[in-house]
């Protein structure tokens, strides 16, 4: 999804009254909140977030969201509802057919969420350390014989700049 649609679909939730009814946050802390989750749904999980359904919405809540939060963010105790009134606002203007299930995976993700949140290391929750890539092959030289089976050197068949 492109930043216009998130920008687009973020818009239409603030300008709703599903936003308009929540007393906390207010406006920008409902965006620095929806923003990054909708970018979640998409880039992260490859899903809109009306196709959510219980483990989607776990994993974004309290797995992938903490990575786009600062470490003991204020706006964190904020998501929560700030995610149901999304929810909400889904259900009225287009078909969201896992709603209850995503309403489960708010409540199934919110105590790892905010713990994640809390701790110092949300950048690293849930992933453990990544080894590099090792390309085990060697090199080919210019020298060597091109691997298409031309028999010519590589640097006269396919080394050669076109």
């Amino acid at each position: 999804m492109s930043s216009k649609q998130t920008t687009l679909a973020l818009a239409a939730f603030l300008d709703s009254g599903s936003s308009i009814m929540l007393p906390e946050p207010d406006r920008d802390g409902q965006r620095a909140l929806l923003e990054p989750f909708i970018a979640v749904c998409h880039e992260e999980l490859g899903v809109a977030p009306r196709l959510l359904d219980r483990e989607s919405m776990g994993e974004a809540l309290g797995r992938l969201m903490p990575r786009r939060l600062k470490r003991r963010d204020p706006l964190a105790p904020h998501l929560v509802p700030v995610l149901e009134a999304f929810v909400e606002f889904l259900q009225g203007t287009s078909n969201v057919p896992f709603a209850f299930e995503m309403r489960l995976g708010i409540g199934d993700g919110e105590p790892r969420f905010l713990a994640a949140v809390e701790s110092a290391d949300t950048q690293r929750i849930g992933s453990g350390p990544v080894d590099p890539f090792v390309h085990g092959a060697d090199k080919l030289g210019r020298n060597d014989p091109c691997p298409c089976g031309s028999g010519k050197k590589f640097k006269k068949c396919h080394g050669r700049k076109a």
